[in-house]
């Protein structure tokens, strides 16, 4: 799939969400959440990788903004430049740009601080037997030998161990000569980890409850069409996201 094919599937996969999400509704309150949630993935999700090189692809996934902002009550007739304006939302093309300077400042930043240690990054490992301890502290000693020969250094004092499961032997790696200490909670991808209590997660449930509830306020038809991809963007990623672990 060439990048033209993949703007037109991006479009049409995102008019037929707006017919059927949207068109019943043409309060300002409503559509613009709903674009956001439902829509505005379909068009921008990963596009720094498909980025539409043509016009033609440019304006064929604008056309879905434009049509998504007229229909709001009140704006109809306004041009739309204006309709941006009035609801505060930028254009999908000034939107790509500042992703585009956004991924660009982060491959820049993303790895070294100040000082230009390295300070991101995760290394993990089955180590419930020895040698799966040996196979991750052998990593380590790769990972020293890489900054090393590429005259950096790590910030040692970031660097941490997690140990999870019951069968882990909690071993005592090291980071060149320097052993590295045990923490006992870590955040990944905004997922806390702790190797006490997993079930903490659990807490989602209240916030899972409270966007349900919105849906059935906000919502008074309930057809399957809106329903199923209200629960799937906005209910079921709270219940699965990063179940593993």
């Amino acid at each position: 799939m060439n990048m033209s094919q993949q703007c037109a599937a991006a479009a049409t996969k995102a008019n037929r969400i707006l017919a059927a999400s949207i068109s019943t509704c043409r309060d300002r309150d409503m559509i613009i959440p709903l674009y956001s949630v439902l829509v505005r993935p379909h068009l921008e999700y990963c596009i720094q990788s498909w980025s539409p090189q043509f016009k033609k692809d440019v304006d064929r996934l604008e056309k879905v903004k434009r049509r998504a902002t007229k229909m709001i009550k009140g704006l109809e007739n306004l041009p739309y430049k204006e309709r941006l304006k009035e609801i505060g939302l930028f254009s999908l093309e000034k939107r790509g740009l500042r992703g585009d300077l956004i991924t660009v400042f982060q491959s820049y930043t993303a790895c070294f601080d100040k000082q230009g240690n390295i300070f991101q990054g995760k290394l993990g490992g089955v180590a419930d037997k020895s040698e799966g301890c040996t196979a991750v502290q052998r990593e380590l000693d790769r990972l020293e030998n890489w900054v090393e020969r590429n005259l950096m250094k790590f910030n040692k004092r970031k660097c941490k161990v997690l140990h999870l499961g019951r069968k882990n032997s909690m071993h005592q790696y090291r980071l060149g000569v320097d052993h590295l200490e045990s923490s006992s909670a870590e955040k990944d991808m905004g997922v806390l980890e702790d190797k006490l209590a997993m079930t903490q997660q659990s807490t989602f449930m209240a916030k899972v409850n409270s966007i349900l509830s919105c849906i059935r306020k906000s919502i008074t038809s309930r057809p399957r069409e809106v329903m199923l991809p209200l629960y799937s963007a906005l209910v079921r990623p709270h219940l699965e996201y990063h179940v593993h672990f």
